[in-house]
């Protein structure tokens, strides 16, 4: 069915418009040793998870490999966008161990969950222990590096809620 021109237009006002979240790793500071031989300097990677709506993994990413560093950077810093209302966002790192393919033999160092007050104001975001990141206690039980940090931009370009209709106009009477 072929619309006239000003029913399309009309009809497009009514298509609810889908937000769009982008979350960037940027870095990590204070990783402890945990390569081998002899607990170097990790060879780390992150993986971002975004669901949607409660669709588990609906959007995943795994970034390039950042080696033997406590404090890996990735620039341009590692991106992945998702469309929807975004519910959950998940950062998890992971040392790569014997070769530069992620293997099934890599070390969990830790997960970060965004906390969604967080989430959803956007911005420049730092994570740790005391908001929201769990750190491997068999990786971190010989670590001398203290707390470390993920430092993560988030871009939440979900559109504004319509303003609601106006009132009605008073009933004639009194």
């Amino acid at each position: 069915m072929v619309l006239p021109k000003v029913a399309s237009i009309l009809l497009l006002q009514f298509v609810p418009t889908l937000g769009r979240m982008r979350v960037c790793l940027n870095r990590v500071v204070g990783l402890p040793n945990t390569d081998w031989p002899a607990f170097k300097a990790p060879d780390a990677y992150a993986e971002i998870f975004m669901d949607l709506g409660g669709c588990t993994m609906a959007t995943h990413s795994e970034s390039p490999t950042v080696h033997d560093t406590h404090t890996p950077v990735w620039d341009p810093p590692f991106c992945c966008t998702a469309t929807g209302d975004v519910s959950y966002v998940r950062v998890k790192l992971w040392d790569d161990d014997l070769t530069d393919i992620h293997s099934g033999i890599d070390e969990v160092l830790g997960t970060c969950a965004v906390p969604e007050h967080l989430m959803h104001q956007g911005g420049d975001i730092v994570l740790n222990a005391d908001s929201g990141c769990a750190w491997e206690s068999a990786v971190y039980a010989h670590a001398s590096l203290g707390n470390p940090r993920v430092y993560l931009t988030i871009d939440d370009d979900h559109p504004s809620p319509p303003h609601p209709p106006p009132p009605p106009p008073p009933r004639g009477g009194r």
